[in-house]
């Protein structure tokens, strides 16, 4: 089979694919925007505010804690799949992360930031999250697009039924919209671990870890800490904007930009991870085994269609633009109807932050995480020095330019540092 052959067959693969994964987030992306709708309508934009900074900081403490091993594990999974000691190697995994998400959390909750929060709900939500992302991601190390469909589709229904148990039964708060989703994420993680424990070759059980498992994290570990820090750090953006805006305005505003931004970014999410998910596992299992060339067709294939994907999104808002205003407002009814010009800079700075995901895989793939996390220390400087300098000054509308540029200066040193891994033509 000639390289065209086997392009061929590899980008049948890849739409077969991105359209399983497209389910993994458009049924719960649906799912996802009747849940800002309900929680916006119960809690209203102050709550639902302080609920989205809350649950950010948890998902910053989750990729800083554990986001390293599930990049490693997406990484060399392929390897460690062989290893007789891999079930010691994941619990001594799972020990460090969850012990890692407790004193991160605990320095947060004693100083009181962003604002006093539950210390046992907001832990057991970050456990429970890492565990249900383990869930997701062995499944997508092995290929298995459908059971990561019936995962993500489970969490997404019990993460409406739950929180809206809890706030309609007892109180209309963000705690207990929290509450909530620690069921939604525990449960599911729970299933997921039974069903390993009965399957006659599990891949996850518990075994006390052993010292030769801790020295077989070492390598796993130096290869995914720079990502852990870049995970928590692309999260903490997101997380920064609302507390500038919180602390220079007000809490309302804030959950009204809150409102518009997890609109959008979900939008763009359901739209284009898929194709990140698609993509991943292949790119990475085509570079263990040295077919250079058929992983950057691949990803060239990638990044095409998300580009063309985002234009085509664009024209149809700015074509229709009064007509998506006005089903905008007649679903969220008590968003700030002021912060309609916020919208078109966020819809560039969701798609540039999706489209990073793919154009840093050169720098992943070759081991530079490194390089990965100074540009997002880039951004995040960014961030913080527009917020800080601009959003006094002019308000809101700074923060959403400000989320474009923080993107686009991650975007430039990325392509800037792997400029010549795509002008290399790779043997097979």
């Amino acid at each position: 089979m000639d390289e065209k052959q086997q392009n061929r067959l590899q980008l049948l693969q890849f739409i077969k694919e991105s359209f399983t994964y497209s389910l993994t987030k458009i049924i719960p992306g649906i799912l996802g925007f009747f849940s800002v709708i309900i929680f916006l309508r119960l809690l209203g934009p102050e709550e639902y505010g302080l609920y989205s900074m809350l649950f950010l900081l948890v998902q910053i403490s989750s990729f800083f804690c554990f986001g390293w091993f599930r990049q490693a594990l997406l990484r060399y999974y392929s390897r460690l799949s062989s290893n007789t000691d891999l079930s010691s190697i994941m619990s001594s995994a799972l020990l460090i992360t969850i012990s890692l998400n407790i004193l991160f959390l605990a320095v947060f909750y004693f100083v009181q930031f962003p604002i006093p929060f539950p210390f046992v709900s907001i832990i057991l939500l970050a456990i429970s999250i890492s565990l249900f992302a383990l869930s997701a991601i062995i499944y997508m190390a092995q290929e298995k697009p459908a059971k990561v469909v019936q995962l993500t589709v489970l969490q997404s229904i019990l993460a409406i039924a739950l929180p809206f148990t809890f706030i309609h039964f007892v109180s209309p708060t963000h705690i207990q919209l929290i509450n909530g989703l620690v069921l939604a994420y525990g449960i599911t993680a729970l299933i997921f671990l039974y069903q390993q424990l009965r399957h006659h070759q599990p891949v996850l059980h518990w075994v006390w870890p052993r010292f030769a498992s801790l020295k077989q994290l070492q390598p796993l570990l130096q290869f995914g800490w720079p990502l852990s820090f870049w995970y928590a750090g692309s999260t903490g953006l997101r997380f920064l904007d609302r507390f500038f805006i919180e602390h220079y305005l007000d809490s309302a505003v804030m959950g009204s930009y809150a409102g518009f931004t997890e609109m959008i970014t979900r939008f763009f999410t359901v739209l284009l991870f898929p194709v990140t998910l698609a993509l991943h596992p292949r790119i990475m299992n085509l570079w263990n085994e040295k077919k250079y060339s058929n992983a950057i067709h691949l990803l060239k294939t990638g990044l095409i269609t998300q580009s063309g994907l985002f234009l085509i999104v664009l024209l149809i808002y700015v074509v229709f633009k009064d007509q998506w205003l006005l089903l905008l407002f007649a679903v969220f009814p008590d968003l700030d109807s002021a912060l309609i010009n916020i919208i078109i800079p966020i819809m560039f700075g969701g798609f540039l932050w999706q489209f990073a995901l793919l154009v840093h895989k050169p720098l992943e793939v070759r081991e530079k995480s490194k390089l990965m996390l100074i540009f997002i220390f880039l951004s995040i400087a960014v961030n913080i020095i527009g917020n800080m300098v601009f959003l006094p000054k002019v308000g809101v509308i700074a923060t959403a330019y400000t989320m474009v540029v923080s993107g686009g200066v991650y975007l430039l040193f990325t392509m800037l540092a792997s400029s010549r891994f795509w002008m290399v033509r790779f043997g097979k």
